[in-house]
């Protein structure tokens, strides 16, 4: 079975106008609720959000909203008339068009191939041009109107603006490791003296700390336009846009952390004894690679690295117990990829030492052997990254079981498919919405149930009454506030 993929270019413009639209009504309907119960307040102190969001009493006439001018201002009077007058139209217009428009529209470079039996999948399309990851719900639909030659393009395009992002991060990132030579900066410029009359204590937490803090804001900081610049590359699913991120992002921390940092450390002090003693320059830089190349050994470090790994698994269970969801699956493929990017450490360390004994033999000939051992060493890891890379690649190339469930409708775009809005109003008590709310049901269904606004103005949500209107196979949840 086969199915293209139509262009629904006017449909999805049309249903954003639409959901603009109704984000306006909903934000202005809000702000009515909350001015009104804000001054019944004000004439009936005694009456709290607890015991009002059930009273229904005659407070004010039950016209339409559009009718309380003193409360909504001419302003967001016309907004509200104009957004209301507007949704039946757009409603309207997105429906012919999900009938008439999709069947004439023009057809995406891409389509949906099913298969009786895996074999025939696996042996129709050359890799590169087939995705086995296509599920509906993971599937980047603006990305599907790519050709070859445009996907090429944003690739060339993806990588320069990478290679830009990792330059410009280099700039912070070397000023944030230059705070960890405050004493040889104040000795190079008399004008930083003062950087050496503070106490030690505090110098110590400046050249300590203040490095470590500012270079993981920055990397933090880095994922969001990593990510938004990857995403362009025309990557199909999000499955694949993840990994694609983890490789690129993996990279990026290798050069910013590694080779920026590392060199920002080590610079200064390696170039000022260097100037001062040239003939020792070989024994100064040998030293410095040996303190990097060790430092994973060192007792101290392992044992602060073990506490800080047991905080992070404490936290890490946490999260994923109880705060984070997981949206997107890539069925494994990330830890198959976190496991190869074990072995990038390994070869550092190795390159390191290597490079320690390469430097030891420009005086001492003793340095062959270690030399030999580590280069043996390093060629038994690639041979155990090829091996292990072998075995896990039918793992991460095989065929996903279906996982949609028997029945489910062909693989169509979100915008061809019929849809019926719905908006969702905190509930107010003096009942002046309910003729809004009948309007709206019209062309879409509106509800002031579940929700409410406090004292404050907040909007609460009592999640086990909400469970039935949003996810009624969620787990009950207390009232929480949201906003």
């Amino acid at each position: 079975m086969i199915w293209e993929v139509p262009d629904t270019k006017d449909v999805e413009k049309k249903i954003q106008e639409h959901d603009q639209t109704v984000k306006v009504i909903e934000e202005c309907v809000v702000e009515y609720i909350r001015r009104r119960q804000q001054a019944y307040r004000k004439s009936t102190p005694t009456v709290t959000s607890k015991t009002s969001k059930h009273k229904t009493a005659a407070i004010v006439p039950n016209h339409s909203l559009t009718d309380h001018q003193s409360v909504l201002g001419t302003e967001m009077q016309a907004t509200i008339m104009w957004a209301k007058s507007r949704m039946p139209r757009l409603k309207q217009e997105i429906e012919d068009l999900q009938c008439k428009g999709i069947t004439n529209a023009p057809v995406l470079p891409c389509i949906f191939v099913e298969f009786n039996r895996y074999v025939d999948a696996s042996s129709t399309f050359p890799p590169g041009l087939r995705r086995y990851d296509a599920v509906k719900d993971q599937i980047i639909w603006e990305n599907l109107r790519f050709t070859g030659s445009q996907r090429t393009f944003h690739n060339i395009w993806v990588g320069i603006w990478i290679a830009i992002i990792t330059l410009l991060y280099a700039v912070p990132v070397t000023m944030a490791a230059a705070f960890t030579s405050t004493d040889l900066w104040a000795e190079l410029r008399p004008t930083l003296t003062i950087l050496v009359r503070v106490p030690a204590w505090f110098r110590g937490a400046v050249a300590g700390l203040f490095p470590a803090a500012l270079t993981s804001i920055l990397m933090a900081v880095a994922r969001t336009p990593i990510r938004w610049t990857i995403r362009q590359s025309g990557i199909p699913t999000l499955s694949s846009l993840e990994l694609c991120i983890h490789k690129v992002f993996f990279g990026f921390l290798l050069i910013q952390i590694l080779l920026v940092t590392g060199v920002s450390i080590a610079a200064p002090p390696l170039i000022s004894q260097v100037i001062r003693r040239p003939e020792v320059a070989d024994i100064v830089i040998c030293s410095i690679i040996n303190r990097i190349a060790y430092s994973c050994i060192a007792p101290l470090v392992v044992g602060a690295a073990a506490l800080g790994l047991y905080l992070f698994f404490i936290i890490y269970r946490y999260n994923i117990l109880y705060i984070m969801k997981a949206t997107i699956d890539t069925r494994g493929k990330s830890f198959l990829l976190a496991l190869q990017h074990v072995t990038i450490g390994c070869y550092l360390l190795i390159m390191y030492l290597i490079s320690v004994f390469a430097i030891g033999l420009l005086n001492d000939r003793s340095a062959v052997g270690p030399m030999i051992v580590t280069v043996v060493l390093l060629v038994t890891v690639v041979i155990y990254h090829c091996y292990l890379s072998m075995m896990i690649r039918p793992f991460a190339g095989g065929i996903p079981r279906p996982a949609e469930k028997k029945g489910a409708p062909r693989f169509r775009t979100p915008a061809s498919e019929l849809w019926t809005p719905r908006i969702w109003f905190p509930h107010d008590f003096t009942g002046t919405i309910k003729t809004e709310l009948e309007q709206l049901s019209g062309f879409m269904i509106a509800i002031d149930s579940a929700a409410w606004l406090d004292d404050h103005g907040k909007i609460v949500i009592s999640f086990p009454e909400a469970a039935a209107i949003v996810n009624p196979c969620g787990r009950p949840l207390s009232a929480r506030v949201i906003s």
